[in-house]
């Protein structure tokens, strides 16, 4: 496989090379996220979906969308996955990837209260990686690469 050296950034990835969120813990570490790649954001939206379908999808609708933005809806999505028991597991562990400490230490309440918690989870929604990684599947399906992509891989459209 041939790589290929550029002598500039792609345009467009400017986001994917900004600077990542930070969070603090109660004691009063500062916590830097992890820059976020396809790994890390497909997890995220595996997550999401193992909690949609699991029918408390319902419990987000009580928030009404339409009172809430971009990140509350995360963030809410997230807090109710954690009352799953079947993802609770798997959201605490993304959670603490993201924080850059064990789950035994971010479910430590000393360490890691309910507002710091939640602070990494409202940090995630505006990671500015993940905000591209949108941006960019967006322009693609606008444009219609993406369904051609698709295609590629055998998906009937």
């Amino acid at each position: 496989m041939s790589t290929v050296k550029m002598d500039k950034k792609p345009e467009g990835l400017e986001p994917l090379l900004g600077e990542r969120p930070t969070v603090l813990d109660r004691a009063g570490t500062v916590h830097t996220m992890p820059p976020l790649n396809l790994e890390a954001v497909f997890r995220l939206v595996r997550l999401l979906r193992e909690f949609s379908l699991s029918g408390q999808r319902a419990a987000l609708e009580a928030f009404g969308d339409a009172a809430l933005g971009h990140e509350e809806r995360l963030g809410a999505v997230l807090l109710l996955g954690l009352s799953e028991p079947s993802t609770e597991e798997s959201i605490t562990e993304y959670l603490a990837f993201l924080a850059g400490v064990s789950p035994d230490e971010f479910c430590n309440p000393e360490l890691w209260g309910l507002s710091e918690q939640f602070e990494v989870v409202a940090k995630l929604a505006e990671h500015p990686d993940l905000t591209a990684f949108f941006t960019k599947v967006q322009g693609a399906a606008k444009s219609g690469n993406l369904n051609n992509l698709l295609k590629l891989f055998g998906n009937k459209q």
